[in-house]
């Protein structure tokens, strides 16, 4: 009955015409049993517990409150749509993270087309394993909608089947649309996971799929190419396109298949990963003008990459100790390219104390070293009082797309860029309480490879330096809560091929109370902000973002509020995002040349369901 109802809702929620389920708002699953087990605490009250699939951390009591509601909430991590202020992007458009993070580069050769798009992807690493009072089986399930053409879904559903077998299930589609009509956005992903266990033996296999889909409004960015003639978006009309095949598309397609198996101290991985990005008009007949001196063809304009992957990977565990070493192999193409075939040979350690934890790996192929680095050491102060150091390194070999680009057959570069390397050491402390933290942190990029101003990669052979600071702070008294983040940010050196805004403000106040025994709810504002400076502007033909100095981009305070309410296993949330704009009364950019939708009120609704 359970995946029957999962399924209905799948396919509810594809549809056109999907509605919002007014009648599961209405009601409640209260069993029909003994006048004591009817009234007692349901759902949240069990005790559920959950860890990532591939970690072998400890479990951690599973989040039941209703922070998850303020905000949209995207993603697997259950991270917050504006903690990063706009790492996904705001209604089909295209937006980089303004709050700098030190991200760790795949080693090896990788393909370097529409990397920014990671956080919308599911990867085996974010499936998880609950484990839930009783053996019951579990089953989450998320709804938000601000219209029809902007929705998302997700879907989850695990159970330890039997003491040998755990299965789980997750789903997820998010549609966008942007500022244009046609500038719209559509991602999916689907993830199976298997696990068995008997005596000394597990087994695990994992399946993901993604797959990522954007149109734009009818041409290219302005300079994404030397010659290119000027942008015509700022002319257009919304209703130019609605989004169609005809418009300029962006597709991006991820499959991976993971098995993991253990015998006591001994571990096997084997690891498949195809990866295909592919940009398209084939509106050529009213577009061709735009595209300036490029040739194209009877297929269209056309920029197309693919990528296969396997690893084989063996591990040992010795105590606190994790040793592994294996083999990648990769064929990758970029048309009208041949297919390149590539072998390269891995291994590395990772440690994990009480407080200290370390880790390291190298990878070495086609005549190339990389390799990362980390160490982090925490230690309890006092009472309520911790401290954190860490240090982390990593040097890569630039991406396929950063060495070489054609576009219908044509080349457009070809570089020989040598490695990069990056630099983070930070210091933190956290309190308990009126819960807080401070985080001091430096960052180093040497040799780094940047798209300039034309819309090309370029490598510098210089370092860029940043310093940053943020503080976090919880404040509550009776029914009153506040969060507050600051961050602060100051580039060392060449500022203009590292822009961010110097200054960050994220603050949100709040009011929660109870009904009754088994119904709470909560209502508040959030407020946004941050310091102007040149945002990046962005190639879709390469689905990067690339630098301008033309237009010095201002923000001004977004003002959201929110209201959300939860009975027993079932919350539901209204947010308004955007009220500044009544007062404003202009357009807010997230970067150069895309305007977000003005303002938008949002519906989500989050059910935890229970054999």
């Amino acid at each position: 009955m359970r995946i029957v109802l999962l399924a209905v809702l799948l396919l509810w929620a594809n549809s056109s015409w999907a509605q919002t389920p007014v009648d599961s708002l209405q009601r409640d699953s209260l069993p029909a049993a003994t006048e004591a087990e009817r009234f007692q605490k349901l759902g949240d009250s069990l005790k559920i517990k959950w860890r990532y699939a591939l970690s072998e951390n400890k479990w951690a009591k599973l989040d039941t409150s209703l922070h998850y509601m303020h905000d949209f909430a995207w993603g697997w991590a259950q991270e917050s749509w504006t903690q990063n202020y706009g790492n996904l992007g705001h209604w089909g458009t295209p937006v980089f993270a303004k709050t700098w993070q030190y991200e760790e580069k795949e080693l090896g050769p990788r393909l370097g087309a529409g990397e920014h798009l990671d956080r919308y992807r599911l990867r085996p690493n974010q499936l998880r394993i609950y484990e839930v009072e009783g053996g019951k089986a579990l089953t989450n399930l998320y709804y938000s909608q601000i219209n029809l053409k902007n929705l998302a879904l997700k879907a989850e559903l695990a159970q330890q089947y039997n003491k040998q077998l755990y299965y789980g299930i997750q789903y997820s589609v998010l549609s966008q649309r942007g500022y244009f009509n046609s500038l719209a956005s559509q991602h999916r992903d689907l993830g199976l996971q298997l696990h068995y266990q008997k005596a000394n033996y597990k087994g695990s296999l994992f399946v993901v799929s993604s797959s990522q889909n954007q149109s734009e409004n009818g041409g290219l960015q302005d300079s994404v190419l030397q010659g290119l003639s000027n942008d015509f978006l700022e002319t257009a009309e919304t209703s130019l396109n609605e989004g169609d095949n005809d418009s300029p598309r962006q597709e991006n397609r991820f499959l991976e298949l993971l098995y993991r198996q253990n015998w006591k101290n001994w571990e096997h991985q084997l690891h498949y990963q195809q990866e295909r990005f592919k940009f398209f008009d084939n509106n050529l007949a009213a577009d061709s003008s735009f595209y300036g001196p490029l040739q194209v063809n009877n297929r269209g304009l056309r920029m197309a990459m693919q990528q296969q992957l396997l690893q084989n990977q063996l591990s040992y565990q010795l105590a606190d100790i994790k040793l592994f070493l294996g083999h990648r192999f990769q064929a990758v193409t970029q048309e009208p390219l041949p297919l390149e075939q590539l072998n390269s040979l891995f291994a590395g350690a990772n440690y994990q104390g009480q407080n200290l934890s370390a880790s390291g790996q190298v990878l070495f192929g086609e005549q190339t070293l990389d390799y990362q680095l980390k160490l982090r050491y925490e230690r309890p102060l006092s009472k309520g009082l911790a401290a954190a150091v860490w240090g982390q390194m990593q040097q890569f070999r630039p991406s396929f797309l950063e060495q070489k680009a054609y576009l219908s057959g044509q080349e457009i570069w070809n570089n020989d860029f040598g490695q990069s390397q990056e630099a983070n050491l930070g210091l933190g402390l956290s309190w308990k309480g009126q819960e807080g933290s401070l985080k001091a942190q430096y960052f180093l990029r040497q040799n780094p490879i940047i798209y300039n101003l034309n819309g090309q990669s370029e490598q510098l052979n210089s370092s860029l330096s940043l310093l940053q600071a943020e503080l976090q702070q919880s404040f509550h008294y009776k029914g009153f809560y506040s969060d507050t983040r600051l961050v602060g940010q100051l580039q060392v050196g060449e500022e203009k091929y590292w822009p961010l805004p110097q200054g960050q403000l994220q603050q949100k106040l709040y009011f929660k109370g109870k009904y009754f025994r088994n119904a709470s709810w909560q209502f508040g504002f959030r407020l946004r902000y941050q310091t102007a400076f040149y945002a990046q502007a962005y190639a879709p033909t390469w689905n990067q973002f690339y630098l301008q100095d033309e237009q010095l981009l201002q923000f001004y305070p977004q003002l959201d509020a929110f209201a959300v309410l939860k009975v027993y296993r079932f919350r539901i949330g209204l947010n308004y995002q955007n009220i500044s704009y009544f007062w404003e009364n202009q357009n807010y950019f997230s970067s150069y040349q895309y305007a977000e939708a003005n303002n938008w009120l949002r519906l989500s609704v989050l059910w935890r369901l229970f054999d």
